[in-house]
């Protein structure tokens, strides 16, 4: 689980294009020709998240419009980031501080005292 922890930081940066590479920051730098973009999205989609194509993907292809956040407002994966890691602190927050329990196996469901901690005044 601590290497879990450890590697949660780089598997953001990739999220958001950064690390040591990404999509999206290859897109805007001009590092990526048109003539490679869906065989680069299929590598970078396979790398960070598991996924082979379901079949063999030509260039004849855009399979990363699909993906309509690149086309329309790329900076929603960085929401989607910041969220993340949010949700997760305040996960880990109330679990361990509030009501002293394994994050990784809490429910705090209907728990008053969590609820109180989130209420902003």
């Amino acid at each position: 689980m601590a290497a879990q922890r450890r590697a949660q930081p780089d598997r953001l940066r990739a999220l958001v294009g950064g690390g040591d590479g990404g999509l999206e920051r290859d897109f805007y730098e001009g590092n990526l020709s048109t003539n490679e973009l869906n065989r680069r999205w299929w590598q970078y989609v396979e790398q960070y998240q598991g996924i082979a194509p379901p079949e063999p993907r030509g260039e004849q292809f855009c399979d990363p419009a699909t993906k309509t956040h690149i086309n329309d407002d790329p900076a929603v994966y960085y929401q989607y980031a910041i969220a993340y890691a949010i949700k997760y602190q305040l996960h880990r927050h109330i679990a361990t501080r509030l009501l002293h329990q394994d994050p990784r196996n809490c429910n705090f469901y209907g728990t008053r005292r969590s609820a109180r901690s989130c209420i902003i005044s």
